[in-house]
């Protein structure tokens, strides 16, 4: 985020990419919510020594891990 708010025409303050960081954040959070059984179960696979060539994830996972970034990151950009 440090970089967005660099390469902008105008500087932002820290402040404003804390705002930024902070919503890009909880937007991953809420979008990786609906994989989270799917998550659990590769994780206890890896622990366990299972080791694979293809974790696969489904397409409507990605979608909604990736539209709640989007979202998320222009609320922060709205909200700053």
């Amino acid at each position: 985020m440090i970089l967005v708010g660099r390469i902008q025409y105008q500087h932002w303050p820290v402040q404003h990419m804390l705002v930024l960081h902070s919503f890009g954040w909880a937007g991953l959070t809420i979008g990786l919510f609906p994989a989270r059984k799917l998550m659990h179960k590769y994780a206890t696979e890896v622990n366990a020594g299972v080791k694979r060539e293809k974790y696969d994830i489904l397409a409507r996972y990605q979608v909604a891990a990736i539209s709640s970034v989007i979202i998320g990151s222009l609320l922060g950009i709205i909200l700053s």
